[in-house]
């Protein structure tokens, strides 16, 4: 099993910065030497029960800092980079940011205990090429590694990619999960025109695939629906918007794309648990 995931992980795309005069090659998968880099970004780290099962499948090298991050994925050269979280904070989703703006080429699989659809959206939006959610098991983890390579039908060693510049490879990679692809840009259309009226057949067309095509691919990706995510993102901004404004109920309503005040007024009940002006006095009191 062992030598069946190094050879998976061999086939993707290298990963770092190689500042030395001669390039190092991608490892042989042969030689077991394939690896993969954990980064352990747990608070709470009693239970290492996972990376030890990972362990028995290929070989791992572990990080536990935010720090010196980019410099360790530089002299490693690691095949393939996961973040581990219980609860990610500002710094461990940065961490994880840079990794992928300055490796673009390196697969990043993101596992966390806590999750939200928050989260799952910046995790697309960052274009983590898996997120799962615990408990998982190190096979499910190496399915998945998989399916990565599954989209890799060339044999021959990847080019060292540098720092800010992604290869075509790795576009085309990241345009072999066309899922993927149509809910980056439906989650980017969404976040500039929810003021607007959204409907199925637009965010389709603006992705490029036929309305069932598209809707069937949005849930299998995020686990909810078109309007389930637009309404849940409309309320996130009106929760901010009634915090943070002196506007009253009925702008921000429109604000948000509501133009029916008791409509909104049951959608942000239904999705935030009080009315939006019982909202805007509890965090008000709460404030002061």
């Amino acid at each position: 099993m062992r030598r069946l995931i190094d050879i998976v992980l061999a086939t993707i795309v290298t990963s770092a910065v190689q500042h030395r005069e001669n390039t190092q090659a991608m490892r042989n998968p042969g030689l077991g030497t394939s690896t993969l880099l954990w980064v352990d970004l747990k608070h709470d780290k009693t239970d290492q029960s996972l990376l030890a099962s990972m362990a028995q499948h290929c070989a791992v090298k572990i990080f536990e800092e935010h720090t010196g991050l980019l410099a360790h994925i530089e002299a490693l050269c690691p095949n393939l980079v996961c973040f581990d979280f219980d609860t990610p904070d500002s710094g461990s989703l940065h961490a994880l940011q840079r990794v992928k703006q300055t490796y673009p080429s390196i697969p990043v699989l993101m596992i966390t205990k806590h999750h939200s659809e928050a989260l799952a959206i910046w995790a697309l939006r960052a274009r983590v090429w898996d997120y799962l959610i615990k408990p998982v098991s190190a096979t499910e983890i190496c399915q998945r590694i998989t399916a990565l390579a599954a989209v890799q039908n060339r044999n021959t060693a990847r080019t060292v990619v540098l720092p800010g510049k992604e290869s075509a490879e790795s576009a085309a990679l990241y345009n072999h999960f066309p899922t993927q692809r149509s809910v980056h840009r439906a989650i980017d259309y969404f976040g500039n025109h929810y003021q607007e009226k959204i409907s199925v057949s637009l965010l389709a067309k603006h992705c490029e695939m036929s309305p069932r095509q598209f809707t069937r691919s949005f849930k299998q990706q995020l686990g909810f629906t078109v309007r389930e995510y637009l309404a849940s993102y409309r309320m996130d901004q009106a929760s901010t918007l009634l915090k943070q404004s002196s506007m009253c109920v009925g702008e921000v309503a429109f604000a948000c794309g509501f133009h029916d005040h008791a409509y909104f007024s049951r959608m942000f009940r239904k999705y935030i648990g009080s009315t939006p002006s019982d909202y805007r006095l509890k965090t008000l009191s709460i404030n002061n």
